[in-house]
């Protein structure tokens, strides 16, 4: 082999290199964004709980805005994806858990670990699906 020929190959090697050190760090940054809640537990990564209260919610142009009130401070969850079911599960005065990777004053679709209700408007009762029919008093 030329001389040459060496360095070509090893300039390949470089830039394979720093090519696969770019896309390494590059996917670990960006694939748990994407890939976060389709992974095992184990693999996401550390994700901080935050229980608090709903004190305020509402709609803005397709998202579903959520306040906190938790112990570290205020939070307001915007939620962009399922917002049709989470704004019918969540009211105002619940008590809610939701999993953030760190605590911020906004975090987008938590995911929701604990909703308990408090009270508040009654909720109304799951239907009957055993196929029994109720026979009242006799």
């Amino acid at each position: 082999m030329t001389a040459r020929a060496e360095g070509r190959r090893g300039r390949g090697v470089a830039i394979a290199f720093v090519l696969g050190a770019g896309a390494g760090i590059l996917g670990a940054m960006v694939l748990p964004r994407l890939l976060g809640r389709y992974l095992p537990t184990a693999l996401r990564g550390a994700e901080q709980m935050l229980d608090g209260v709903v004190v305020a919610k509402g709609t803005e142009g397709g998202r579903l805005l959520i306040t906190l009130s938790t112990p570290e401070g205020t939070t307001l969850a915007t939620f962009t994806k399922e917002t049709a079911k989470i704004d019918l599960l969540v009211r105002e005065g619940d008590s809610l858990a939701v999993a953030v990777r760190k605590y911020g004053p906004f975090v987008e679709n938590p995911r929701i670990a604990r909703v308990v209700s408090t009270g508040g408007a009654r909720r109304p009762a799951p239907p009957d699906t055993t196929g029994r029919t109720s026979s009242g008093p006799s």
